[in-house]
């Protein structure tokens, strides 16, 4: 273990059964073995599990925040880019960060990590980044915290590769071109593989001198256009894109696909594909004590279909149930 890692004993991880908290308990593992992890989940965790994680079913929303110990850390990779009846970006956001900070002295006073999203702020015209920004702003105000804003996390099967992949898909039957919004291909992201999320939030963790706050880039940016193609060749194929008007398109999510369908996309995700999502590299890099590891071999894999169509065929019976 690095000299500048503090001995921490007990790591409070809400969000532990996402991707990302995966990602981090990957991390703390090799980081800090002789840590307690007290992993979070909101429902019966049956995976695979590490000899220093004792899993609990909490929810930091309802639930009585009662440890058998005064807690070190508090790691919040809890978040949601879809909204559904129950929980609403406000409440997830906003509301399980009032709760760690309301339980914080109860706990021990423990140093707290965020994983935001890149782009977070309360002046923002989604709720999405709103919420996230509000989230962050709550935190800020307070000494002992570090906020981490990662870029689009490359996770396997992750959403941004399933919705891509089943616009591949879609072009297989148009000739290999395929109809985007005006604008959406000349995006600007700038994505970093979930390993490297994982591995800066346990360094954050561990390390109380670092800043407040955090930007997470991978090394490459690229445009959406890039992207696709990347992933089309990986397929062994060539793409044509061909922009219609945003706000034609706009209208027909807004109204029939984000309704009936919100599972291919819903308004909230459609608004953000025309958002840049780039920072700086050195602040992550100087946090990973390396440069972040290349994410284009990780699209490439991704472009590879994974049971597609039966992953499209629950998607749509899924919404069809929510109505």
């Amino acid at each position: 273990m690095p000299e500048s890692l503090l001995p921490t004993q007990y790591i409070l991880l809400l969000g532990a059964s996402g991707k990302i908290g995966l990602e981090i308990r990957k991390a703390l593992h090799a980081l800090a073995p002789g840590s307690s992890i007290i992993c979070c989940s909101r429902s019966p965790w049956t995976g695979p599990q590490y000899p220093m994680e004792k899993w609990i079913i909490f929810d930091p929303l309802s639930d009585v925040w009662t440890f058998a110990h005064p807690i070190d850390v508090v790691i919040n990779a809890i978040g949601i880019i879809q909204e559904s009846k129950g929980m609403t970006y406000e409440k997830v956001h906003v509301g399980v960060t009032e709760a760690i900070l309301r339980h914080r002295a109860a706990l021990g006073q423990p140093r707290i990590l965020q994983v935001s999203a890149l782009g977070a702020s309360m002046a923002h015209e989604t709720d999405f980044l709103r919420t996230k920004g509000e989230a962050d702003a709550l935190l800020l105000h307070e000494a002992n915290v570090c906020v981490l804003r990662p870029s689009i996390v490359c996770t396997p099967d992750t959403m941004l590769s399933q919705k891509l992949r089943q616009l591949l898909k879609i072009a297989r039957f148009s000739l290999g071109k395929m109809l985007v919004p005006s604008g959406f291909p000349a995006t600007q992201i700038q994505p970093i593989l979930g390993a490297d999320v994982g591995s800066a939030v346990a360094l954050a963790a561990l390390q109380p001198d670092c800043p407040s706050l955090i930007e997470l880039v991978g090394p490459q940016r690229m445009s959406f256009g890039e992207l696709i193609g990347e992933m089309a060749a990986a397929q062994g194929r060539e793409l044509r894109l061909l922009e219609v008007s945003r706000e034609i398109m706009e209208t027909f999510v807004k109204h029939f696909v984000g309704v009936w369908f919100p599972e291919l996309i819903n308004y909230q995700q459609f608004r953000l594909l025309f958002v840049d999502n780039v920072g700086e590299v050195e602040q992550t890099a100087k946090l990973l004590g390396r440069a972040p590891l290349d994410t284009l071999p990780f699209w490439r894999g991704e472009a590879q279909p994974v049971a597609e169509e039966e992953q499209f065929k629950e998607m749509v019976k899924l919404s069809i149930a929510e109505k």
